[in-house]
């Protein structure tokens, strides 16, 4: 039995005011022997993600390059300064508005080797996959003065984004391998079976005009501004698949493939397709009028 495992950890603030990340990373690998025909194999490995950051950033980041530095960003008496109409990014960083979204991720192998006789094997192995996101974007209202001194006056408006997205995946696939030498032919077969399911769901809702910033759940801010949004996925792709490889003293080479795939993504009657293939290989350096000949590098 061999055992393998780590854990990880990344706390990493930004160069922007109010930014940050954090990340979680763990795996466990267990490779176990059951017997001289039977071979084990568990993966095991998530991922949590935390990022923070002011609300609005990609108009935080337009304006700080094309603000001109005419326009105060702090005032003499370390108020906010108004910028260029209200909108100044210095301001926005330091707001309370906050753009944070939570992920997490998790994928697990199971997989399963069989040897009855020589030359001969199976391997079976399923590997789900998870992934969750959560997203929180609320964006505050800041007070600015044209001066020191003068009348506060107040950005934008208090308004608050939530998305959720879902993702689900299904794998499975067997695969089985038979290979053999008689003299100067050798020979080799596989064949397997595979199938994926993907299935993801995203919705959305948002309000505006919160009266209050400290309150930022949804029921919060007016009925009438309230939005939704949502949208599902669901599609599989199932396939059969074989190769057969020849040999003549490694020189004269053949291979033959066939796989059939079946996908959800087309209209029924043309979900499914058969796709042949061959190949002819010849190694000619393996030739007796080549084989000890020199190779000169220019």
């Amino acid at each position: 039995m061999k055992v393998a495992s780590s854990v990880s950890f990344t706390n990493q603030d930004g160069n922007i005011a109010n930014f940050n990340f954090k990340r979680y990373n763990g795996r466990f690998n267990l490779d176990y022997n059951l017997s001289d025909k039977i071979d084990l194999a568990f993966d095991l490995n998530f991922r949590r993600e935390d990022k923070s950051q002011p609300a609005a950033l990609t108009n935080l980041s337009r304006q700080a390059y094309r603000l001109q530095p005419l326009f105060n960003a702090i005032n003499d008496d370390g108020t906010n300064g108004a910028g260029f109409g209200g909108g100044q990014p210095i301001g926005l960083a330091n707001s309370t508005g906050l753009d944070q979204t939570i992920s997490n991720y998790f994928r697990g192998l199971i997989k399963a080797t069989y040897r009855p006789f020589n030359n001969f094997s199976i391997a079976a192995t399923y590997s789900p996959q998870f992934l969750d996101r959560d997203r929180d974007n609320f964006n505050a209202q800041y007070t600015y003065y044209e001066s020191s001194g003068a009348t506060a006056q107040q950005s934008g408006s208090n308004s608050l984004f939530k998305e959720t997205f879902t993702t689900f995946q299904d794998n499975f696939n067997a695969v089985a391998n038979w290979g053999k030498d008689f003299g100067n032919h050798s020979v080799s077969a596989l064949g397997g079976y595979e199938f994926l399911k993907f299935q993801s769901e995203i919705w959305s809702a948002s309000r505006q005009g919160f009266v209050l910033s400290e309150y930022r759940g949804l029921d919060q801010g007016p009925p009438d501004t309230q939005l939704n949004n949502g949208s599902s996925t669901l599609n599989g792709l199932e396939s059969l698949f074989g190769r057969i490889n020849y040999a003549y003293k490694d020189k004269y080479l053949l291979e033959a493939n066939v796989r059939r795939d079946a996908s959800s993504r087309f209209a029924p009657g043309f979900r499914s397709a058969t796709f042949p293939s061959f190949s002819l290989g010849w190694v000619v350096s393996e030739e007796g009028f080549l084989k000890d000949s020199r190779t000169s590098t220019f």
